[in-house]
C-alpha cells in the first residue's frame, strides 16, 4: 500500500511539471517561498534590446525544425518537431562587448510561453563560453527551476549545480520576470520576485549570452538587460 501510495504521489507531481495547460495558470504566493532581494543597481549597463528590430544581429533562422524570428517586439523561439522524434536542438549565441562572465553581472529578461507541445515544456538561458564552458538556467511550466554547467573538457559534460521546485511559481501564458545575479562566487536566481537558487559556483571565462532549445515549445524572450 506505501510503494502504491508512493507511486501515486510521483506520477501527481510529473504531470505538475509537465505540460502547459489550456487554463491560465495564476502564481500564488507560498508562505515559504523566499522574496528576492534586490542588489545593487547602479552597475553600468552595457547591453539590452527590446527587440523591436534586429540592430543587435541575432542569428534569426528559418529551417525545417527550427524559427528563430522577431515579431511585435518580442524575438521568438519555435521548434518544429518533440524531442523524442527530433533530438535535435538548437544552440544560439551571442557575443556580447564587454561582457566578462568572469566578473559580478546582473542578467534580467521576461520570457513568456506561448504554445507547448511536448512532453515536458521548459525555457533555457546559456551564459559562458558558447559551446564549450557554460552555465544554464531552465526552468518548466510546473515550476522546476535548474541551474547546470555544460563542459565540453569533461566526460560527463553536463553537471546539475542546484534544483528547485517551486509549484505556481512560473506563469504558463505570461510573461515571466527573470533576474541572474552573479556575486562573488555565488549564482542567485530569482523568477517573479521570488528567490529559486542561490548557490556557490566556480567562475568561468566568456563573453556570449544564448539559448538551447531541444523541446517543440514556442517561446518569446523580451526586455533582455545585461549590467556588469
Amino acid at each position: 500500500m506505501v510503494k502504491i501510495k508512493e507511486l501515486f504521489v510521483s506520477i501527481v507531481l510529473i504531470s505538475l511539471l509537465a505540460g502547459c495547460s489550456t487554463q491560465k495558470q495564476v502564481a500564488k504566493m507560498d508562505s515559504n517561498w523566499k522574496k528576492c532581494i534586490s542588489t545593487d543597481t547602479t552597475q553600468r549597463l552595457i547591453f539590452a534590446d527590446r527587440f523591436e528590430n534586429n540592430e543587435n544581429n541575432w542569428k534569426l533562422l528559418h529551417s525545417d525544425n527550427f524559427l528563430v524570428y522577431m515579431t511585435n517586439g518580442v524575438m521568438r523561439f519555435e521548434k518544429s518537431e518533440k524531442n523524442f522524434n527530433q533530438r535535435g536542438c538548437l544552440w544560439l549565441n551571442q557575443p556580447i562587448d564587454s561582457f566578462n562572465t568572469l566578473n559580478d553581472f546582473r542578467i534580467s529578461y521576461d520570457a513568456r510561453f506561448v504554445k507547448c507541445s511536448d512532453v515536458f515544456n521548459g525555457i533555457d538561458f546559456q551564459w559562458g563560453n558558447a559551446n564549450h564552458d557554460l552555465y544554464q538556467l531552465a526552468f518548466t511550466t510546473g515550476g522546476q527551476v535548474s541551474l547546470k554547467r555544460f563542459t565540453m573538457s569533461k566526460e560527463s559534460r553536463w553537471s546539475n549545480i542546484n534544483t528547485n521546485v517551486l509549484l505556481g511559481l512560473i506563469k504558463e501564458k505570461d510573461f515571466n520576470h527573470v533576474i541572474i545575479y552573479q556575486i562573488g562566487n555565488r549564482c542567485i536566481i530569482c523568477i517573479n520576485g521570488i528567490e529559486v537558487i542561490n548557490t556557490k559556483i566556480e567562475r568561468i571565462a566568456g563573453d556570449k549570452i544564448g539559448i538551447q532549445q531541444c523541446l517543440k515549445i514556442i517561446w518569446e524572450m523580451d526586455n533582455l538587460e545585461i549590467r556588469q
